[in-house]
């Protein structure tokens, strides 16, 4: 499911498994991203398995409750965590055991979890093709169980396919709730989605969830909206009455005919974007069309608004039209081909551990389909990358856990692997 969704290239059938060690020898690099360096100047990295037998892996995260549980979304609807002492996977919750066909692959947790208990999900609403982001709670009585019938959708993005639907939540550092939602449609975004400014379409959107209903409210009024408005644009209510505030500061507030919700746009399908928990900055990793995949960056002092070219642009390229002015548009800081079997792009954290200092400040991203690990870091104004590793994993998630260490999922053999430095 994962590679349809991401590359629109597959039929969707699970892929052909393969069985990995404990600890995986990786094969020596072989750069193949842009701006390539010494191979000795950058540290060398080994995974070590940490959970296996969870089907289909899609998205890591980390609850902020002091509880040291790392999290693993799974596109059948099940949400898994492990604990640092037992690598064995708990169920949390089930987001399909009430209704069917929703297909999970983005996971994010309130800031204030430890107090308002509630965390959200991205899914593909398989009856209507929609991307969703919905709320949950966990439950008062079993802090390692959540309430799948306190399920409360915030947003609902309709596409003209059920592809290239983005995937990635993420609390930024200023609270505010950021999604990513891909072009919505075939190959090509015929309709040139991205580059419409007034739908929600290839875009990062920013909202602000900060006030979720009171716990008397989430399982008897699982649709109720209760978000205040105070600072903020009026509520905005849809017609299934979930509702969300647009935080005043976004790009295009005021603006006739463009979407509010809109913080940056111009992407194919950014299935994972992630902030530097040091300095803030946001990088986006979009998946391209046939020739390049892309990380793009915003700093953290950014006032959002960047179009990153989609679908003028792929990469650096100029794609439709072939000759055309890439002026307009943000370029993105590395890229890559399809050469070797790569097809699509997996990002990424930036490492920001305590165990491996030589990893400090390094973003790690990977393909899905290849299973290469690079590192992208910035010295000065100039950004170097390097392959690291070869796993032939068919990654879908490189995510971190709440003291900065790094995990990758290998999507067809349900195993999540910490990535260590050697």
């Amino acid at each position: 499911m994962i590679p349809r969704l991401l590359r629109a290239r597959w039929a969707g059938a699970i892929l052909l498994t393969f069985i990995a060690c404990a600890t995986v020898l990786l094969l020596p690099a072989d750069s193949s991203a842009s701006n390539a360096t010494n191979p000795a100047d950058w540290p060398q990295i080994g995974l070590t398995l940490v959970a296996q037998g969870i089907y289909n892996p899609s998205a890591i995260a980390y609850a902020p409750d002091g509880s040291g549980r790392l999290f693993i979304a799974a596109t059948n609807g099940r949400i898994w965590f492990i604990r640092s002492n037992d690598s064995t996977p708990h169920q949390f919750v089930n987001i399909n055991e009430q209704y069917q066909g929703r297909r999970l692959f983005g996971l994010a947790f309130s800031p204030n979890y430890a107090s308002d208990g509630s965390f959200y999900v991205h899914y593909l609403d398989g009856p209507t093709s929609q991307v969703v982001v919905a709320r949950y709670f966990v439950s008062p009585e079993d802090p390692d169980v959540a309430n799948p019938s306190s399920h409360q959708e915030v947003l609902r993005v309709p596409q003209t396919a059920f592809l290239h639907s983005g995937g990635q939540l993420a609390f930024g550092p200023d609270g505010y709730l950021y999604i990513a939602v891909g072009d919505g449609d075939f190959d090509n975004d015929p309709e040139n989605d991205a580059q419409n400014t007034g739908n929600m379409l290839g875009s990062i959107l920013r909202i602000d969830v900060s006030q979720p209903p009171q716990a008397a409210d989430r399982v008897s009024a699982p649709l109720a909206g209760t978000l205040s408005t105070v600072a903020y644009l009026p509520l905005v209510g849809h017609s299934r009455g979930f509702t969300y505030n647009v935080p005043a500061s976004n790009p295009f507030v005021g603006m006739p005919g463009r979407a509010p919700e809109i913080w940056a746009y111009g992407l194919r399908n950014p299935w994972r974007f992630s902030f530097d928990r040091l300095t803030g900055d946001l990088y986006i990793a979009d998946v391209g069309q046939s020739r390049r995949e892309e990380i793009n960056f915003q700093l953290a002092a950014s006032v959002g608004g960047q179009n990153y070219g989609w679908r003028v642009m792929e990469g650096t390229l100029c794609f439709d039209p072939a000759n055309c002015d890439p002026g307009p548009y943000v370029p993105p800081v590395a890229e890559y081909g399809h050469s070797a079997g790569n097809c699509a792009v997996i990002g990424g954290e930036v490492y920001r551990g305590a165990a491996y200092p030589m990893l400090q400040g390094i973003y790690v991203y990977g393909d899905h389909c290849t299973g290469r690990i690079w590192g992208l870091r910035r010295t000065g104004l100039v950004w170097q990358t390097q392959e690291l590793a070869v796993t032939g994993f068919r990654l879908s998630d490189i995510g971190d856990d709440a003291d900065g260490n790094i995990y990758v999922t290998d999507f067809d053999n349900g195993q999540i692997y910490k990535v260590v430095a050697q």
